[in-house]
């Protein structure tokens, strides 16, 4: 495949480093089929960290366009642009190493659309019962795509499940994180630390540290990815 060269975002003894990079990003679809369980919030904090480093696009197929709203807010316009290196699909893709889909709550034409697309999956679930059930379902569903002979991905991968608005302090909260961590073991599915409660998502401090295992997850598939299609 043929490859670019582009500016890194380091120096070297004072001199620019350039690093050669696939034409073709990562893709990663955030995806549940329940609503309400953080797929916008890890989307959009997992690009803003991952932007520190990497060019990250953001792709919105919910219908519902929650994204694409808090980009526009963030942007204060509608470029859609929230710093130089993290912008939302407007039309056209534009150069990234990385993109991030936002997938809608269902089983629909957009969910499959982004399963299809994507190199990895990753799983938002808070740890409350109809989550967990949900989230096998979708553990499901994503192998229903990867063995789909005719209209499949077979090389569509599970990053991991994230347990998010995690509250220690809630014993069924703590119950159904164990029973998460169990059905993880039992498929080979990587469990990350939960995220925590919090009043809100969408602002919250990426310098916190709840998505930072998720973040450096993505980050070595990428350069994985590179060299692979280098």
């Amino acid at each position: 495949m043929r490859t670019e060269q582009h500016p890194a975002s380091h120096h070297n003894g004072g001199l620019s480093v350039t690093r050669r990079v696939a034409q073709t990003p990562l893709t990663v679809a955030v995806a549940h089929n329940k609503g309400g369980v953080g797929k916008t919030t890890s989307a959009l904090v997992l690009g803003r960290i991952l932007a520190r480093r990497w060019r990250v696009e953001l792709v919105d197929y919910d219908e519902t366009q929650h994204l694409r709203e808090t980009v526009l807010d963030l942007s204060d316009g509608d470029d859609a642009m929230v710093t130089k290196r993290l912008w939302l699909r407007q039309g056209e893709p534009k150069f990234s190493e990385l993109v991030l889909i936002d997938s809608p709550p269902a089983r629909g034409a957009n969910t499959r659309r982004a399963l299809m697309e994507a190199d990895y999956v990753l799983i938002p679930a808070p740890p409350e019962r109809m989550a967990v059930r949900a989230m096998q379902l979708m553990l499901d569903i994503v192998e229903d795509v990867r063995c789909d002979p005719r209209q499949g991905n077979p090389f569509l991968q599970v990053l991991g499940v994230v347990p998010t608005m995690y509250d220690r302090r809630w014993p069924e909260s703590r119950g159904y994180l164990d029973q998460m961590a169990a059905i993880c073991a039992g498929r080979s599915i990587r469990l990350f630390p939960p995220v925590l409660r919090r009043q809100s998502y969408g602002f919250m401090s990426t310098a916190g540290g709840d998505y930072q295992p998720v973040a450096a997850a993505i980050e070595q598939a990428i350069l994985g990815h590179q060299v692979t299609h280098a």
